[in-house]
């Protein structure tokens, strides 16, 4: 093999250099060069300006990203959008900007480039990088946390119906999405049970949201939202309590807290349905579950569990697991009773 370098070399040097073309597409949607292009092919020079960039880096940002589809020269020097790079314009209906603008925010990735510190203490790094915790964070800066509550909307929207479809809500009157943040999971969920009408219950920046996304469907009467903190109450008398990608945020002694309170609430024949991924077996997790498992540490403290760490959650917290459905997404839906 002389001269040559080995495939796993070479899979190995593009995985250690992932970062940089993640960087290069974060940049190029902060400077809008999508949505510039959304309009049509662009002439280098004029694209430059209208981005506010100088011309020859910006040429050579776009070439690099090229050679990964994501934009294209054409016959006569125009550079212009691929199919891959209309993801990354505002209005697409598979929209990644926020994806890129929120990963590519200073707090996040300041986070990441303390990831030793997890690792050595598993305690989250954004806490050390940036003197306070994830959600505290949010709450106080708008301009992140607006880029954070958008990239949440756009994954609940991509995943909501697929979601939504593996709930049997037949004997579902009334049902509860704590921590339901903007209500897009909830909305699918009502639309399609004619019977159904349900509560977010999340913070105050996120239920003013949630009733504009009411308004928005035409749910009004049927989709209500109310601030509160999901640690100590939540409404009470629902037929279920969903939590969905909701526990992975947190450690398991915050995780049973946040469910005592939902078992506190809940009628005797209450359900609990939990949209979470389950960790298998580590040679054959899906790369995004376990990556996510660490960013949950990198960020929040949180993790992704076991069906086993599931069911000592749910013991710990007075209920049962009685089922757990694969979806065609990387997320299962567990049910539990309450015990």
């Amino acid at each position: 093999m002389s001269g040559t370098q080995s495939e796993p070399a070479l899979a190995m040097r593009a995985m250690i250099t992932a970062g940089h073309r993640a960087r290069m597409i974060q940049i190029a949607a902060q400077l809008g060069i999508a949505d510039i292009l959304a309009h049509g092919p662009a002439d280098p020079v004029l694209l430059a300006e209208e981005s506010g960039c100088d011309g020859e880096a910006l040429s050579r940002l776009l070439r690099a990203l090229a050679a990964s589809g994501v934009f294209a020269r054409t016959t006569d020097g125009a550079w212009q959008l691929t199919e891959l790079g209309e993801t990354l314009c505002v209005d697409s209906p598979a929209s990644c900007r926020a994806a890129a603008l929120y990963w590519g925010l200073d707090s996040v990735r300041s986070a990441w480039d303390n990831l030793e510190y997890s690792i050595r203490t598993g305690q989250p790094a954004f806490d050390r990088a940036n003197g306070r915790g994830f959600f505290e964070h949010m709450e106080a800066e708008s301009k992140d946390g607006g880029l954070f509550d958008a990239f949440i909307t756009r994954n609940q929207n991509g995943r909501a119906a697929i979601h939504a479809a593996a709930i049997d809500c037949t004997r579902f009157r009334h049902v509860v999405d704590v921590g339901g943040g903007e209500g897009a999971f909830l909305a699918e969920l009502v639309k399609r049970n004619a019977h159904l009408t349900g509560t977010v219950l999340d913070l105050p920046r996120a239920v003013a949201a949630a009733r504009r996304t009411a308004r928005r469907e035409h749910l009004d009467g049927r989709m209500a939202a109310v601030e509160g903190n999901f640690f100590h109450q939540v409404p009470s008398g629902a037929d279920a309590y969903i939590l969905a990608s909701i526990l992975h945020d947190w450690p398991d002694e915050a995780a049973v807290r946040i469910l005592r309170a939902c078992r506190a609430a809940m009628p005797p024949n209450g359900s609990l349905l939990l949209i979470e991924q389950v960790l298998g077996d580590p040679n054959t997790d899906p790369v995004f579950s376990t990556e996510s498992d660490i960013t949950m540490m990198v960020l929040l403290g949180g993790k992704e569990r076991t069906r086993a760490g599931f069911v000592a959650l749910l013991e710990a917290a007075g209920f049962t697991l009685v089922d757990t459905v694969c979806t065609p997404t990387s997320f299962s839906l567990l049910t539990g009773n309450p015990a």
